[in-house]
């Protein structure tokens, strides 16, 4: 080997390692080997987890491989190469006995030699080069030059995966610190929930990432889509997948990174696009039980793609933690915040209209030969026992009983004892006990929200008839089936044929249901007296 060929293998070799991007460095390898060579093709194909070619690089068939289709897959010659890797040179690789033929609209090819490219001590792929230019066949020389040209493309190559891992490492170390920001910073569920989709799918190289959560109405069947990213993003968010058939439930039930060959239902948006793509699920983990998925669409698998979506899930299930911590905390504020100003209305405020009461009724006394004067302080003080009564009833209503167990719930059961104990603390102020009407199955669960307004509009509507309808027969009757409802009628004077405004109690009822999406209605009933229904349909 003289020393212009040496030279001219020196230049290659600084050629193919002078680029860090990977695709740069293969274009390099197979520009180099064409040159090195003097040949008219060469091509380097990527070797899968499948031993078929995952990537095929070339240069010199310009338009042809418009022509041809379809990108070599690893068969004939290609394929022989995979199956026994040490350098091949032929002088017609036509009449070898592993050829396939050419597809048409390929170039005609004869002479070729073909070597593996080393990385580390795996065959990463292999270098093909065809059609010396002078025509004649490939020398034990050429043979040789393809092997140092293999030997630096290996060791460029591994440079650049290795710079590829490093890049990649820092960006998911920044969508790390990116995530954990937005979680510091107060950002609710959804945004974060976006976020990990987003950075999931850059650092993955997916066509699309999605976050799935079991539908609080129906777990174990059923899951919403909270949060997509990709093209197709749009066509996903806020769809409703069967649990039993998406990946989502099979990684719940396994607790762990699942792969899985074709796209299942939550991923399915890009099948039509993307059909050959493959799915990695990962799963939102609190205190170690599963609360949903991270899965993404990619092309690949690899232990790089199984530790990014496991690191992105794993902050996604630090996200749904932390917003119930946070949640809880908040509730728990709010709770010491009532529970204080109810020991102020108790210790203050009520001891305060006690003691006023007090007086008053000394004054009667005082004063019980002037008739009207002693009606008047009479009056005066039912009105202060009234207000105390008012008081203790918003004191109640400042310290609510605990509803809903972990899973945000409260059963029917509970809502009973609950509706239970309000009827029976309206008795006093109404001078009569109301019928009550309760549901048979108590292990209906109602979502803890609802039961809350539910709770809050039993007790407005009996006090709204204790102070005004004058009735002396009331009734509440509760249903918790596949609609949530309350219906409280009473006897009293009923509404007005035209009432000028809706009162204040009225107007929260009302103002409760829009709040969950439920109805509101009042009317007089048809033998006098009042007919209030409150209803929600179960989501």
């Amino acid at each position: 080997m003289d020393d212009a060929v040496i030279s001219r293998i020196g230049d290659a070799a600084v050629t193919v390692a002078s680029g860090l991007e990977l695709a740069d460095v293969l274009q390099h390898v197979v520009e180099a080997a064409a040159e090195l060579l003097d040949a008219r093709y060469a091509a380097l194909g990527v070797i899968g987890d499948d031993r078929m070619l995952v990537e095929f690089v070339h240069t010199g068939f310009d338009g042809d491989i418009d022509r041809i289709g379809h990108l070599p897959r690893g068969e004939g010659i290609l394929g022989l190469l995979i199956r026994d890797a040490r350098p091949l040179r032929l002088e017609d690789l036509t009449t070898h006995p592993s050829s396939a033929g050419f597809p048409e609209g390929h170039p005609p090819m004869r002479t070729f030699v073909g070597t593996p490219i080393r990385v580390r001590d795996r065959v990463y792929g292999n270098l093909y080069v065809t059609e010396k230019r002078d025509g004649i066949p490939f020398t034990a020389a050429d043979e040789q030059l393809a092997e140092l040209v293999a030997a630096a493309a290996g060791a460029a190559i591994d440079n650049a995966i290795r710079y590829s891992a490093t890049r990649r490492r820092e960006r998911s170390l920044e969508a790390v610190r990116e995530i954990s920001g937005e979680i510091l910073g107060g950002s609710g569920q959804d945004r974060v929930f976006d976020l990990i989709a987003e950075r999931a799918l850059e650092l993955t190289d997916a066509a699309l990432a999605v976050i799935c959560v079991p539908r609080p109405a129906a777990p174990e069947t059923s899951l919403d889509v909270r949060a997509a990213a990709g093209s197709r993003a749009a066509h996903v968010r806020g769809a409703v997948v069967s649990t039993p058939s998406s990946l989502t439930g099979e990684v719940m039930r396994a607790r762990s990174v699942v792969v899985a060959d074709g796209l299942p239902p939550e991923l399915a948006a890009v099948a039509g696009e993307h059909p050959e793509l493959l799915a990695i699920g990962a799963p939102l983990l609190i205190r170690g039980e599963p609360y949903g998925a991270l899965t993404v669409a990619v092309s690949r698998v690899g232990d790089e793609e199984r530790d990014l979506v496991q690191t992105f899930a794993n902050h996604a299930g630090v996200i749904v933690g932390y917003t119930r911590a946070r949640d809880e905390l908040e509730r728990l504020l709010v709770i010491e915040e009532r529970e204080r100003i109810g020991r102020d209305l108790h210790d203050t405020v009520i001891q305060r209209l006690f003691a006023m009461g007090l007086e008053l009724q000394a004054l009667v006394s005082r004063h019980a030969d002037d008739e009207h004067l002693a009606t008047t302080l009479g009056a005066a003080v039912d009105g202060l026992d009234d207000i105390i009564t008012q008081i203790r009833a918003t004191i109640f209503a400042l310290q609510p009983p605990t509803l809903t167990d972990s899973s945000g719930e409260s059963t029917a059961g509970r809502i009973h004892d609950l509706v239970t104990a309000i009827v029976a603390e309206a008795q006093r102020p109404l001078g009569f006990e109301p019928e009550l009407v309760l549901p048979n199955d108590p292990d209906t669960r109602v979502p803890g929200h609802i039961a809350a307004h539910l709770l809050v509009v039993v007790r407005e509507a009996l006090s709204n008839i204790a102070r005004h309808a004058g009735a002396t027969e009331a009734c509440v009757e509760l249903d918790l089936g596949r609609e949530v409802r309350v219906r409280v009628t009473d006897n009293g004077v009923g509404l007005p044929p035209d009432p000028p405004a809706v009162g204040n109690g009225l107007a929260n009822m009302r103002h409760r249901a829009e709040a969950v999406g439920g109805e509101f209605v009042v009317n007089r009933a048809v033998e006098g007296g009042t007919v209030l229904e409150w209803r929600v349909r179960m989501p």
